[in-house]
């Protein structure tokens, strides 16, 4: 998957060159525990997307850093990695399909590589493409509702509370922010048909 990401990030900061800013903030946020922390980027991003602006990040950093343990912070990476990959499968093809990175794939993505190439032995064209849709993708987009709207997740009991305490924002806020940020990428990838050509594209390159 390693070649996957370096592309799509690639391409977004070709499209997007005033998101500079975001993206270097985004990886001071995950290396500024001394250590990688997978869920703190994302989870700072909602914050900052809150106030609009990134003035309060040393706050929001700072309730991170220590309203919460290391096994919370732990737990909420094992519950944003998750999510974040189903979002991720869900609006970009490239994620399931790429293989630069095969010692670390999940079971998620390797059952949803098998149903493409299962799928891509029986159909062609268009039938392919509905076939993923059904088979795979509406099964995917129903886990991960499923999962973005259930009560009592860690990000709604630990993660909210901790990174808006002493702010103007509630946890209930938060946690609507936190779910919709999850949706953007996954109706990006659907709204133009960029999926379908990226999915086409892809199976262009393994003939």
């Amino acid at each position: 998957m390693k070649d996957a990401i370096k592309n799509i990030l690639t391409e977004h900061e070709e499209n997007f060159a005033d998101d500079n800013e975001a993206r270097d903030i985004a990886i001071e946020d995950l290396l500024s525990l001394g250590k990688p922390s997978p869920a703190k980027p994302l989870a700072m991003h909602v914050a900052y997307s809150m106030d609009g602006h990134h003035d309060n990040r040393s706050k929001y950093r700072r309730n991170y850093d220590h309203q919460l343990t290391d096994k919370d912070k732990h737990e909420i990476s094992e519950e944003v990695m998750g999510l974040s990959e189903i979002a991720s499968m869900l609006s970009d093809p490239r994620i399931i399909l790429d293989q630069s990175d095969e010692d670390n794939i999940t079971e998620n993505r390797k059952l949803a590589r098998d149903v493409i190439d299962h799928l891509k032995g029986k159909h062609k064209g268009k039938d392919f493409e509905k076939a993923v849709e059904k088979e795979l993708l509406t099964p995917l987009l129903n886990m991960f509702l499923e999962h973005n709207n259930r009560k009592g997740t860690i990000v709604e009991e630990l993660l909210s509370p901790a990174v808006v305490k002493n702010t103007p924002h509630t946890p209930k806020n938060y946690h609507q922010a936190f779910k919709s940020t999850m949706m953007i990428p996954v109706i990006d990838g659907h709204s133009t048909g960029k999926y379908s050509q990226l999915l086409r594209k892809g199976y262009e390159k393994k003939k």
